[in-house]
């Protein structure tokens, strides 16, 4: 075969998700929309704001993960078994997405196989609901409801409550909700606009292992492979993630878009949260403890000389900016397809 006749592999895929495009961007719209009303009206699963198909992972590799990732073991063990759950965790995504992917071609409802497993791997609009219960509940102690929605913020966050104050408290919801904001919807989406099901399963394969053992990158190497992957993916998905909050600024009462930008350029790391936490002149992140026992040591976000103690106040200003930014995000995406199919259909 003449070399010139060889595949190009990089424009097979450019050409590949230009084609797909339309469809996949409808699919996908159709399934933020209802998994931020499913999300907003009922909030949890199974009393945690975590996509569904994490669910089937945690069943699955759940029990390894409690016994293989202990505080005290040396960084190198816990680099090799984080690679071993690496694998598993891919092979079951792969599993999962090629039969999503066989089964929405080998019936008549492709459009609601598709929708469906989108729907597995996006939360948005729990989290707007974990928030606005975390602030019921500190405002009215004596609610009976109180011990259910801090074991769903404990379990979805995966911080022992216990370690912290009213304070860190609210700190855990607004971080965790946003830091969740990229893995559990931005890139899934991205994966699966370039890739399709088994991409996005994929994605989310990834988000499940940081989200495991990650521990907002203080695994001390139980994540190193994941991270490393996520590193690569968020060179393209960071940028957008960041515009969408930087924009979603301007929405948002007290938020300042130049004092976010500020947060942005000066701090290293955690991205979304240092905007959100200067934009809204809070401090945000901060020390904590996991569930099993791992210390997370994490810098302050956040404006000098402001107050680390939290009025309620500012953490509903973080819901309407998730709020906001959800939508942002999912006009960007109609907003796409409305060109493509204006411009080059």
């Amino acid at each position: 075969m003449d070399i010139s006749q060889t595949p190009n592999i990089i424009s097979d895929v450019v050409h590949n998700v230009v084609i797909s495009f339309p469809e996949r961007a409808s699919l996908l719209l159709a399934a933020i929309l209802l998994v931020s009303i499913l999300g907003y009206t009922y909030g949890t699963i199974r009393g945690k704001s975590i996509p569904a198909l994490w669910f089937i992972f945690e069943a699955l590799l759940g029990g390894f993960c409690d016994k293989a990732f202990k505080p005290n073991k040396d960084k190198s063990t816990l680099a090799f078994r984080g690679a071993m759950l690496f694998i598993a965790v891919m092979a079951i995504a792969l599993s999962l997405g090629f039969l999503t992917q066989a089964l929405s071609k080998s019936i008549y409802m492709y459009d609601v196989v598709a929708v469906i497993s989108l729907c597995m791997l996006l939360v948005t609009g729990a989290h707007w609901t974990l928030i606005g219960k975390i602030l019921h509940t500190l405002k009215n102690k004596k609610d009976k409801n109180s011990g259910r929605h801090y074991y769903a913020l404990a379990a979805s966050s995966r911080v022992d409550l216990n370690s912290v104050d009213d304070a860190g408290t609210v700190r855990t919801v607004a971080n965790f909700s946003l830091m969740s904001f990229e893995t559990m919807l931005v890139l899934p989406s991205l994966a699966y606009l370039c890739f399709g099901l088994m991409g996005a399963f994929m994605m989310s394969g990834i988000g499940f292992i940081m989200w495991r053992v990650g521990r907002m990158g203080a695994g001390q190497g139980s994540g190193s492979l994941a991270s490393v992957c996520l590193k690569l993916v968020r060179i393209i998905s960071a940028p957008i993630t960041y515009v969408i909050f930087l924009v979603s600024c301007l929405f948002v009462p007290h938020s300042n878009i130049l004092r976010g930008l500020k947060g942005l350029v000066t701090t290293s790391g955690y991205g979304v949260v240092s905007i959100v936490a200067y934009a809204l002149n809070m401090i945000l992140l901060g020390p904590a403890k996991d569930i099993d026992g791992w210390v997370i040591n994490l810098d302050w976000r956040g404006p000098d000389k402001v107050s680390a103690k939290l009025d309620l106040d500012m953490v509903k200003r973080v819901r309407y900016l998730l709020f906001v930014a959800t939508i942002l995000w999912g006009a960007l995406i109609l907003g796409l397809l409305l060109l493509y199919k204006f411009y080059i259909l």
